[in-house]
């Protein structure tokens, strides 16, 4: 969160307006350092001397109803001239304009919010450890932030785009939160992969463990989604806002991660549904004599070319290239 945005959280709150998912978020910051937490004490008490000194404010200020709120029960009804009316809203102004300038300047620092960015190039496959011992591994075209210290009561991380697999340090007491355009996914401890490859849907998969997955406009304090285990598969589309799930996940689920592809002798369809998961491309089958053909092989560091070159010599088919995608004929 920036500077703006962290006055905006304390705003809402002190006004009431704050949703559980601000709530959270905020004491996520405030958790982080003694210095948050004092700048936030000092703004809150600008907020209510504020509100003591509001009616006072030049854009409502009425002078018969002030002079009523402050004289005593008994004395004689007096009237403020215009000019100490202006006088006590410029006061007003200048007070919270000086209180703003102060807090300008005792607004914790960048180094004190700051949060790591890490992200791969196209084809590039990386294994990073974050701060609690979590090990995450991003797909190409990845870009994923995390707190430089998981100071507060949680351990958020932001997946930007791409894919990533992260094996999570078991905390009961510090939830670990993978937060998406799309979802968010929650757990205390486990194995899984989130994918938001495609813009229009996410999805998680989990190789040990359990998730919740919940769509990132749920702001509820305990919002629905989605409940996956071991070799289970959640899919949301973000048109329709539904979640769905497979209950067995495929020998290539995280094949990408491993560079390894196993194929058991599948029928063709099932072999193109991995490639176009695991290589984020589209392939179509056009000749119908293939699609009840099966196939089987290991390949160790895969490619896609080296996958269809070989599906190519078993059934002495051609393979196009096209610009989007590939044609098996």
């Amino acid at each position: 969160m920036d500077a703006l945005e962290i006055d905006e959280l304390i705003i809402r709150k002190l006004s009431g307006e704050a949703t559980p998912d601000e709530l959270r978020q905020l004491q996520l910051w405030l958790d982080q350092s003694e210095d948050n937490r004092k700048y936030a004490d000092d703004l809150t008490l600008i907020w209510k001397e504020s509100q003591n000194v509001a009616p006072y404010a030049e854009a409502s200020f009425d002078a018969d109803t002030a002079w009523e709120k402050i004289r005593p029960a008994k004395a004689h009804r007096r009237f403020m001239k215009p000019w100490v009316a202006t006088a006590v809203a410029a006061g007003f102004t200048l007070c919270i304009g000086l209180a703003i300038l102060f807090l300008g300047k005792q607004r914790p620092q960048p180094a004190q919010l700051a949060w790591v960015k890490i992200e791969t190039a196209e084809g590039e496959v990386l294994t990073h450890m974050l701060p609690d011992s979590s090990e995450v591994t991003l797909n190409s075209n990845t870009v994923l932030s995390y707190p430089a210290k998981f100071a507060g009561k949680e351990r958020p991380v932001k997946l930007a785009s791409g894919e990533a697999f992260f094996s999570v340090t078991k905390n009961p007491d510090k939830p670990f939160t993978v937060l998406t355009k799309l979802v968010h996914v929650r757990v205390l401890g486990t194995r899984f992969s989130v994918d938001i490859r495609n813009p229009k849907q996410a999805l998680v998969a989990v190789e040990e463990g359990r998730v919740k997955v919940y769509s990132a406009k749920d702001k509820s304090e305990n919002p629905k989604g989605l409940i996956l285990t071991a070799d289970e598969k959640g899919e949301y589309e973000a048109k329709t806002g539904n979640f769905s799930e497979e209950k067995m996940l495929t020998p290539n689920a995280f094949s990408w991660k491993t560079g390894v592809m196993t194929f058991n002798r599948i029928p063709l369809p099932e072999v193109v549904n991995d490639l176009e998961a695991r290589f984020n491309v589209k392939i179509i089958i056009e000749n119908p004599e293939l699609r009840n053909k099966t196939f089987g092989g290991r390949f160790q560091n895969a490619t896609l070319e080296g996958v269809l070159d070989s599906i190519m010599a078993t059934y002495n088919c051609e393979i196009e290239k096209t610009p989007d995608g590939y044609i098996i004929k």
